[in-house]
């Protein structure tokens, strides 16, 4: 029997504190000794994921053969049903336990010196700072633009999508559909002033059928539209975004960092506001809500967020 703590982390959540209708994606962080990782199987990673049961669950130990100035943490995501390659708000979430609890404890209090999450094998690196004056943490991941899906495909995920949400409208088989190096496939919903578009797209009360969103493959799909000025939304965004992975064991996720990779090279060419290296604000309209800041910066895309901290308990396999 092993026995391992854990921290419950809401990422993405509003930076407004007087404004907590946006509660983020939680996930799991669990901070091994460093000369622990080596001694747990992937089998028991993936166990503790099912058990726990967040979209999910992060892995994380310092690697203290790496130097340079900089701290270095090897970090693995696990789905309840499977070892996922990126995961954007479980990283968050482990940036903020770090920065609070592990180098807080070790003196090094609220620390905005930049962290490493080594990943993909030691093949991949992930930078991570702190802002001490608000608290938000950045992330610099790779971009992953969209592009378009050749006409009988796109068909094909459009008719999926349709019959998943019930949409009978003729409009949606002109809606673009793009796909990424991710396996993430875009439906953009150009008419965002029609009613029956939000009613049926972004109204997180209605049933899905997940199964049929399983079949477009790939990791996921992502629904998203401009965010219409008619409407008043929660918060201030420049567009809004919805994220299905029935295939990684997730129905629909609450916020999806990894999944602006492909949203912020997207809208960059659509919101002149984006060429001058602001902020865009990404609202995902998710049960739960978060928001996620990003932009491009060279071939990467930085994603910025806030957030807040849950329980503490233990979990034995």
């Amino acid at each position: 029997m092993t026995i391992f703590t854990y921290r419950v982390v809401n990422a993405f959540v509003n930076n407004d504190t007087k404004n907590e209708e946006l509660k983020g994606n939680p996930a799991a962080v669990i901070v091994l000794a460093s000369d622990e990782s080596g001694s747990i199987s992937k089998e028991e990673k993936q166990t503790v994921a099912r058990k726990l049961g967040l979209s999910e669950t992060a892995f994380v130990r310092e690697d203290v053969n790496k130097g340079g100035g900089r701290k270095y943490f090897n970090i693995e995501w696990f789905s309840p049903t499977c070892q996922v390659g990126l995961c954007g708000h479980a990283s968050l979430a482990s940036a903020a336990c770090l920065f609070r609890d592990v180098l807080a404890a070790n003196g090094e209090k609220q620390s905005s010196e930049p962290i490493v999450f080594v990943y993909d094998d030691g093949k991949s690196e992930l930078v991570l700072e702190r802002c001490e004056i608000t608290g938000a943490i950045t992330m610099s991941f790779p971009a992953s633009p969209p592009v378009p899906v050749a006409d009988e495909e796109a068909s094909r995920r459009i008719e999926l999508v349709r019959e998943a949400f019930g949409d009978s409208r003729e409009a949606l088989a002109a809606s673009p559909v793009y796909e990424n190096s991710i396996g993430d496939t875009f439906i953009y919903m150009e008419e965002t002033s029609v009613p029956s578009v939000d009613e049926i797209y972004f109204d997180c009360k209605k049933k899905v059928d997940y199964e049929k969103l399983g079949k477009v493959g790939g990791r996921g799909v992502v629904i998203t539209a401009l965010s219409n000025p008619e409407k008043k939304e929660l918060i201030d965004c420049d567009f809004v975004s919805r994220f299905f992975g029935p295939n990684i064991g997730i129905a629909e996720d609450p916020v999806t960092g990894s999944a602006h990779c492909g949203l912020a090279p997207f809208f960059r060419n659509i919101l002149p506001s984006s060429m001058d290296g602001k902020f865009l604000r990404g609202y995902q309209k998710s049960a739960r809500g978060g928001l996620v800041l990003c932009r491009i910066v060279a071939d990467k895309v930085e994603l910025r967020g806030f957030c807040s901290f849950d329980k503490v308990d233990t979990i034995e396999i």
